[in-house]
């Protein structure tokens, strides 16, 4: 039996927040965030669903909806109060039932944009949390082959289908999730990767380094030049967690989804405030670094005084 958690992968979920807040810097390699994020998500999908499969689907949602729903209605809200505020967004009655509810949907002719700017990840999340849940009504026992077979099944019908939903759930970047799976079965025959020896770790770093060069400079496939970096990254991860965490990383990680949802909003209101006065360069940056301070902080506060209590709120009424 693997232990129970996995502290190692709270701190990697922090860096990969922190890894698409400093896209908002102008660092275009931090896109990688989102990769990490969804090979750690069929990772850990996999890892919970070998110890217990009830109540899967209902569990992701409580995870899911209560602050992606908050930052969506607050998100109505400020849009209607002060319409001009977003350069890109407007009302639509329609585009938010899409929105509440994951569906893909093309926002105003741009591509596939939720109201909330990255619940386009969300939509693959709860795609990807679909397809599991049903592998667990069909064949519970042998899962992850189940897992693999529909899934290999519904990306094919999608590439053969043509609309918007189809042309979002063919993109090969729902490999990312299969990597985790993949990630998981090596994980769990390796017996937790105590077979890893520090060599291996510097070859697999070495590897890393050379798949990002190689790729960044002859080839554009972002499932080659970030879902399999991001792999080996999670690899690395996976056998840090031999060692010890300060509980910081941990309560870090626990947040990085509010501040993965809530930082761009952030950023762009101070950017509105900051447009009015004529700033140097040195009082930018500090602000710069102060947006960055400020969007941990309430990421955290709102993790543990609403995310949290919304949460056992839910799993109290459904169960």
């Amino acid at each position: 039996m693997i232990n129970s958690k996995i502290e190692s992968l709270q701190l990697l979920r922090f860096i990969a927040a922190m890894l698409i807040v400093s896209v908002h810097l102008n660092f275009e390699f931090g896109h990688i965030g989102v990769d990490i994020f969804f090979v750690l998500s069929g990772f850990i999908i996999a890892y919970v669903t070998d110890k217990k499969t009830q109540s899967f689907f209902i569990n992701r949602l409580i995870r899911i909806i209560p602050f992606y729903w908050l930052i969506t209605f607050l998100f109505i809200a400020t849009l209607l109060i002060f319409p001009d505020l977003f350069d890109l967004s407007k009302f639509n009655l329609i585009y938010l039932i899409k929105s509440l509810f994951f569906i893909p949907f093309n926002n105003i002719e741009t591509g596939h944009y939720p109201l909330v700017i990255y619940g386009w990840t969300l939509n693959y999340e709860i795609f990807f949390y679909l397809i599991f849940s049903l592998s667990i009504l069909i064949n519970k026992k042998n899962l992850i082959q189940t897992f693999l077979i529909i899934f290999f099944l519904i990306y094919f019908l999608n590439l053969y289908l043509d609309n918007f939903i189809s042309n979002v759930y063919s993109n090969p970047i729902v490999f990312e999730f299969v990597f985790g799976v993949i990630t998981f079965i090596f994980f769990k025959n390796t017996n937790q990767l105590n077979v890893f020896s520090f060599r291996q770790i510097l070859i697999s770093i070495f590897l890393l380094i050379s798949v990002i060069y190689l790729c960044l400079e002859f080839n554009k496939f972002r499932l080659l030049y970030s879902g399999i970096p991001s792999v080996i990254i999670l690899l690395i991860f996976l056998f840090l967690n031999k060692f010890n965490f300060p509980k910081i990383f941990v309560l870090l990680g626990d947040s990085s989804y509010c501040l993965y949802l809530l930082h761009p909003y952030i950023f762009q209101f101070s950017k509105k405030i900051l447009s009015i006065f004529d700033l140097s360069s040195a009082i930018l940056n500090i602000f710069i670094l102060f947006n960055v301070i400020l969007c941990i902080i309430i990421s955290i506060y709102l993790h543990k005084y609403f995310e949290l209590p919304a949460q056992k709120f839910l799993k109290r009424y459904f169960k």
